[in-house]
């Protein structure tokens, strides 16, 4: 597998409704998630207003961790919220090897204030990667948010069928 775990790194991050707050919890369970890993590779996208590859895919565990902990809204030139753009890159960040499942895993408070994420998430679909979201809110995970952006990218995927 290759997951490219794209987090949102905007100031909304940093509220305290979850302890210690949403980014250093979503980068807890993502550590937590990374301590799992197993012959896989992996990647961080970081985003706001803009995206950027933090960490290129690889299967250097250590590295991801590391890169993981550097996280914080302050590494931003522009602030927002572009789920697009992060998906987007996310898509092209990919390598070329054949016979590898590919997932995006779209970390979120759940604001997408530059919109356009579900014809990123479509174009994503087509390029065969499957594209996950979480709200990092709300104990990192928002069941209505993720239920709701989950039914509105299931509607767009199923569109393309």
């Amino acid at each position: 597998i290759e997951a490219l775990i794209a987090i949102d790194v905007s100031n909304s991050m940093l509220a305290e409704d979850v302890k210690p707050n949403r980014l250093e919890k979503a980068k807890m369970l993502l550590s937590n998630m990374v301590d799992d890993m197993n012959d896989d590779k992996l990647g961080l996208i970081v985003y706001a207003g803009q995206a950027f590859t933090q960490l290129p895919i690889t299967s250097d565990y250590v590295s991801a961790k590391m890169f993981l902990e550097t996280i914080h809204p302050s590494m931003m030139n522009v602030q927002g919220t572009d789920i697009a753009a992060a998906i987007d890159l996310a898509t092209r960040s990919f390598t070329q090897q054949e016979g590898v499942s590919r997932s995006i895993f779209v970390i979120t408070d759940g604001e997408d204030n530059e919109g356009g994420s579900v014809e990123a998430a479509k174009a994503a679909y087509r390029a065969a990667v499957s594209v996950m979201d979480s709200a990092a809110s709300k104990g990192v995970y928002h069941k209505k948010t993720v239920a709701r952006k989950a039914s509105r990218l299931q509607k767009a995927i199923n569109g393309l069928a």
